[in-house]
């Protein structure tokens, strides 16, 4: 029944009659907590899938997160941190230590920040720490960070969240076009207002950049995506990695001899399969809290036996099968 799946997605891909090519419609210039859109393309379609099969169970992507909460810190703020400018704050060096002290203690203090509009009715009188932790925030930005995005633009891009709960947090792969760079993949829990007497849990993933400035870490660049509950359980195959790399790797580069296999371990998944000269491969993926699987990187096993990063434009793949 999958394969059966695949094929007729695949004609559908090809032959376009269905498919739409489908990007945010929101305004992708408008920051959004503190970052920048991240701009995806969905591949989209009218097949529905089959629930009954074990990979395609909707259960998946209907579950709220039950992973731990990552920015626990405490006492970051001190009451004298109110009520300034952000000129006037000094972040405390041991918060920036590292790449990750800098991401957790981030939004450690960001956790219990709120920046409610004006008919928000979420809650109950004042929300948490309300806007007093946004300068400190702010200044955990890069000097070339800030020449980007200025304060009130920063602040701007919190409006409706009223809590952030840092879930996930890995140190992936830097982009191709940018290795130098650290780079961090991030999932967050908000909690946004609504204008009824109620909070609504958001999740969003992205991927937090970071530089080296005056001996600490400082970020220099954000990114992030808001994850849709309603359109992996009823449309298409990318959100699925084992469908993806069947279809992105096999069908459009070729690449596959074999089984596909997959192996779990937490949210992260990896795919494994060979190519035609038995050469060794696996793609790394997180699954979101939606039920997602989002690719992170491509490796593959090199003489001495270890696997090692590669970079694999499928898109470009497929463009070169359909000049064929």
């Amino acid at each position: 029944m999958f394969k059966e799946k695949i094929v007729i997605l695949l004609s559908i891909l090809f032959i376009g009659s269905t498919s739409v090519v489908n990007s945010e419609e929101k305004n992708l210039n408008n920051p959004i907590l503190g970052g920048s859109y991240l701009e995806e393309i969905k591949m989209e379609d009218d097949t529905k899938v089959d629930n009954g099969n074990e990979l395609y169970s909707l259960e998946r992507f209907f579950r709220p997160s039950n992973m731990p909460i990552l920015n626990t810190k405490r006492d970051i703020l001190s009451i004298d941190d109110y009520n300034k400018k952000p000129s006037q704050i000094q972040v405390n060096k041991e918060l920036l230590k590292t790449p990750k002290d800098t991401i957790i203690n981030y939004f450690s203090v960001l956790r219990e920040a709120a920046n409610p509009i004006d008919n928000t009715k979420t809650g109950c009188g004042s929300l948490g720490d309300t806007k007093g932790p946004y300068p400190y925030a702010y200044n955990f930005l890069s000097k070339s960070y800030k020449d980007r995005i200025e304060y009130n633009k920063y602040l701007k891009s919190f409006e409706n969240q009223l809590h952030i709960n840092l879930i996930k947090l890995n140190v992936v792969p830097s982009d191709k076009d940018k290795p130098n760079d650290i780079k961090y993949f991030v999932e967050l829990e908000v909690i946004e207002g609504t204008d009824e007497p109620k909070g609504v849990f958001a999740y969003y993933y992205g991927y937090i950049y970071l530089e080296k400035e005056d001996d600490v870490y400082k970020i220099k660049n954000m990114e992030y995506s808001p994850e849709n509950y309603l359109c992996a359980p009823y449309h298409s195959w990318w959100w699925d990695a084992k469908a993806f790399v069947e279809i992105e790797y096999g069908d459009w580069c070729s690449l596959i001899n074999g089984e596909v296999t997959v192996k779990d371990s937490g949210y992260e998944r990896r795919v494994y399969f060979k190519d035609k000269d038995k050469n060794e491969y696996y793609v790394l993926f997180y699954q979101l809290t939606n039920g997602v699987d989002i690719k992170i990187a491509d490796y593959k096993k090199n003489k001495d036996d270890k696997w090692e990063l590669i970079y694999i434009d499928t898109k470009k793949c497929l463009d070169n099968k359909n000049n064929a």
